[in-house]
């Protein structure tokens, strides 16, 4: 069917022409009387043909035509007019009218003419569009498919050569149309001679025509692979005329294909590795090494491994050796520090592929190759991954052809394969050192162990268990778990659990794999075969295995131990019994928390309870406002002080404490400091006795001292005056007295007289010994005190032990000063006296020397006895006494003639430095 349009201002011609036309059957007219009519009927048809009159009001048919040209309509358009003028049909045909066709004349002749012209114009432009809808396919087509087309006529344009828009684009000449120089289509073409020659051949031999060749495009696009084909087109008398060729892109398509050929090979490479047995992980490297150097096509290749620091390489494989000066490990391989090797780091920072495809260019990352090394031309390292942490690097080198991020792919998934079977076989040898070392451990092992299977049969036990029940292997081989257990286990009505109770418990485990005996161990009793009695505990866990569950069972012998916690429990029950008879009570002083804790028999002591303190745990300054003395609250607190540093073994102290019913009360306090295990954390522990029953003593019994000081001190007084009296008579006598006899015996008597005068005196500054405390002495203040005795300035006094303290009774200084008298008495004066320190192990040596004479050997223990001496007798023993009344010992050591050396030991908890 055709569809016509007729534009005439003519409204007869119009119907007459639609009559006429339409006559054929396969014509269909529309008609419009005006152009603008027209115009808005082919906006709501479509139209195959176009006939329209010349002269029209408004717009003519050639303005009409031009209009229609203008937007793009390409329609058939006849001009159909009774205008006979040249110059409208040259206008017409010029403006783009398809044919002319003059009104007048015989009507069926013309209209027959009219029915032509548009029959052949509508057939003309629908070949015309056919034939651009078929250009415009097969340029798609060329397009979809990588396809382009090229003639070549050597005898009439030999040096040109015509190719499609798709063709001219693979070899980088898109910007070209039609003819182009055949120079510049060889010169994208590496191998030209040999294409050249091919082309020749075909035309001249009538050779077959099909060539696959890379092109590297003159626009520096990346090369391409191309597949050209081509045949001869021939003239009537079959001569060769003509070139006809196609041209197909086939880059994608090798490249899809060599894809598929590398990792058919990668992947019969992994299954290789995976069918090796007997390798050692190293054996495994180097055969993925090389395989990933085939799989490539590479010349050079390596595998680096990585240690656990991530600091360092080792590298184990290498096809080319030429870092020999490197150190190496005894297994031959060559060991880099990571921050030696620029790439390596690289693809270590990175985590991926570095590619290095003109190795010669200048790189920062890149630190050079030493000297003799191979000469690399491309160089790619892939990093390999377990989990997040790099365990190797493996590098190629010196492909042909440039590395790609396939490469890469291939040699990690390459290399994953490689690390999954060194993992297992490492894996495996961990697994069977493992069995070894349990087995060592289990046969080695002090507790009895057994193993019980699926069915309740004892699979294996060690020598351990054997030993203890007396059997052999074979024998417990033998047995079931309920046989060993109606063998072992005490079925009196004591035991916990007896024989059908551990059968229960056995069989429900190895259905399940679940038991209440897997929580944690059990406490049992044992009969042995040979009737004795242990005590022991049971650990049971379960296996899982391929056909269910087994059972582990390991049993400790703790006879010793039960025993020994009861023999600890008798011993506490003593503790707690002697503490009570002893009045002692225990606390814990938590520095940190500045707590104390206490328990019942504390609060006991302090009549209260916990309930009416608040508990246990109560604050230090709760505990001095509740129950300490107001007038020992500051000493308290200097001595909480030291007990909290490093204090004497035997440190305590005394102070008054207030009961809850308001009795005061003494108690003596021993603190000991200790530090907890990891060494920041110090507690104070410590327990309290309570002494105010022996203060109360102490009272009365220096209450009777100082009566008994005050009679002594009066009949001291008496005696003094009454020898004053004798020695005043005994003058007068002696002024009397004649004869040598007579004077001499007047003489001894009044020596006599002096003696016992003396010793008198001595008793005044004795009389206090033993009466006080002891306290802590000042070596730096006696030997200052020193100064103000008369025989100052007659001796030299050098004293290196300045900052010593020692705990005595307040008459050490005395002990000292008869020290230095004495060696005044065998040493003269002037002299020199030392003194100075030594501290051992468990006590102090404080020795005081002098330059003097010395003690005879047969005097040095008797000038500690009492009457033995050049004065009263009495200064060395008694100051041997009151160093004994704080556990002080005192000797003389030196040797005679070469000066006295007297040393005081005082032991550990005694002496300070200050």
């Amino acid at each position: 069917m055709i569809r016509v349009l007729y534009v005439d201002d003519e409204e007869d011609l119009l119907d007459l022409s639609k009559m006429f036309l339409e006559r054929a059957i396969d014509l269909k007219v529309d008609v419009a009387i005006s152009a603008s009519v027209a115009k808005e009927m082919m906006g709501r048809a479509n139209y195959d043909a176009i006939i329209s009159d010349y002269q029209m009001p408004c717009t003519n048919g050639i303005d009409f035509l031009k209009d229609l040209r203008g937007r793009g309509t390409y329609l058939p358009f006849i001009l159909f007019t009774g205008k006979g003028r040249e110059e409208v049909v040259i206008e017409a045909l010029n403006s783009g009218a398809d044919f002319y066709v003059q009104k007048g004349g015989n009507p069926v002749a013309q209209f027959k003419e009219l029915e032509h012209k548009v029959r052949e114009a509508v057939r003309r432009y629908r070949a015309e569009k056919a034939l651009q809808n078929n250009e415009q396919r097969l340029a798609k087509a060329h397009a979809l498919g990588n396809t382009g087309c090229w003639e070549y006529d050597w005898i009439n344009s030999p040096q040109m050569i015509w190719g499609s828009k798709e063709g001219l684009t693979m070899f980088g000449l898109g910007h070209l149309t039609g003819e182009v120089p055949l120079e510049d289509i060889e010169n994208c073409i590496p191998e030209r001679i040999w294409a050249r020659q091919k082309l020749h051949n075909l035309i001249h031999k009538g050779e077959k025509y099909d060539l696959v060749y890379t092109i590297h495009p003159a626009d520096g696009s990346p090369p391409r692979i191309i597949n050209s084909i081509a045949e001869l087109e021939q003239d009537a008398n079959g001569n060769p005329v003509k070139v006809l060729g196609l041209l197909k892109d086939i880059t994608d398509q090798v490249k899809a294909q060599e894809a598929i050929m590398r990792d058919q090979l990668r992947n019969q490479d992994l299954f290789k590795l995976a069918q090796m047995s007997g390798l050692t992980p190293k054996d495994i490297a180097k055969r993925a090494m090389d395989y990933f150097i085939e799989l490539t096509q590479s010349e050079v290749g390596y595998i680096a491994f990585v240690n656990e620091e991530q600091t360092a390489f080792t590298m184990q494989h290498f096809s080319h050796a030429a870092d020999m000066e490197r150190p190496k490990m005894p297994d031959g391989s060559v060991v880099f520090n990571i921050g030696d090797k620029g790439l390596w780091a690289e693809a270590m920072r990175t985590r991926k592929a570095v590619i290095t495809n003109d190795y010669d260019a200048p790189n920062p990352m890149k630190k050079g190759l030493p000297e003799g090394h191979i000469k690399i031309a491309r160089h790619m390292c892939v990093p390999v991954l377990d989990g997040d942490r790099i365990v190797a690097i493996a590098g190629v080198g010196n492909k042909k052809t440039d590395y790609t991020e396939e490469d890469a792919i291939n040699i990690s998934l390459l290399m994953d394969g490689m690390w999954r079977m060194v993992r297992k076989i490492e894996a495996e040898e961990a697994m069977r050192q493992s069995e070894e070392r349990y087995r060592t451990y289990i046969d080695m092992s002090p507790l009895d162990h057994y193993l019980i299977g699926e069915d309740g049969r004892i699979l294996e036990c060690n020598p351990q268990a054997c030993k203890t029940l007396n059997l052999s292997k074979q024998m417990i081989l033998s047995m079931s778990a309920w046989d060993l257990a109606s063998l072992i286990m005490s079925t009196d009505a004591k035991q916990k659990v007896n024989v059908g109770m551990f059968t229960g418990i056995m069989m429900e485990a190895l259905q399940t794999g679940k038991s209440p005996m897997f929580d944690h161990p059990r406490a049992m009793d044992f009969q042995l075969p040979n009737g004795e009695r242990r005590n022991v505990e049971m650990m049971m866990f379960p296996i899982k295995s391929e056909k269910g569950w087994r059972i582990g069972i390991f049993t400790r012998d703790v006879t010793a131990q039960t025993r020994a916690e009861q023999e600890l429990k008798e011993n506490r029950f003593k503790l707690t019994m002697a503490m009570e008879m002893a009045k002692l009570v225990y606390w814990e002083f938590n520095i940190e928390k500045d707590e104390y804790t206490f328990n019942d028999r504390f609060y006991d002591l302090y009549g209260t309870n916990a309930e009416k303190e608040g508990g246990y745990v109560i604050s230090r300054q709760h505990y001095y406002r509740r129950f300490i003395h107001p007038d020992d609250l500051d000493f308290v607190r200097s001595m909480e002080i030291l007990a909290r540093g490093s204090t004497p073994e035997d440190f305590h102290f005394e102070h008054r404490i207030i009961r809850a019913d308001g009795e005061v009360r003494n108690i003596t306090v021993y603190p000991c400091r200790v530090e907890e295990d990891d060494g920041d954390r110090q507690k104070v522990f410590g327990v309290n006795q309570d002494i105010t029953e022996l203060k109360r003593i102490e009272r009365s019994l220096k209450k009777a001292n100082e009566s008994l000081n005050l009679l002594t001190s009066i009949t001291r007084h008496d005696i003094s005056n009454q020898l004053m009296l004798q020695r005043g008579y005994l003058n007068l006598v002696k002024e009397d007295a004649t004869g040598a006899g007579m004077t001499e015996k007047l003489t001894r008597l009044e020596e006599s007289i002096k003696t016992v005068q003396r010793q008198i005196e001595f008793t005044r500054d004795y009389e206090q010994m033993g009466t006080m405390a002891p306290k802590w002495n000042s070596i730096n203040s006696i030997v200052q005190n020193l100064a103000n005795r008369k025989y100052a300035k007659e001796i030299k006094m050098e004293c290196d032990a300045q900052n010593l303290w020692v705990l005595a009774d307040p008459m050490f200084d005395k002990v000292i000063y008869n020290v230095v008298e004495n060696s005044i008495r065998y040493a003269g004066i002037p002299v020199t006296i030392t003194m100075r320190c030594e501290t051992g192990e468990n006590d102090l040596k404080l020795i005081i020397e002098d330059d003097g004479q010395g003690i005879p050997e047969n005097e040095k223990e008797a000038i500690f006895v009492k009457g033995f001496g050049k004065g009263t007798g009495l200064g060395l023993f008694l100051s041997r006494e009151i160093l004994a009344l704080t556990g002080i010992t005192i000797k003389e050591n030196g040797s005679p003639g070469k000066g006295a050396r007297f040393e005081i030991v005082v032991p550990s908890g005694h002496y300070r430095f200050n």
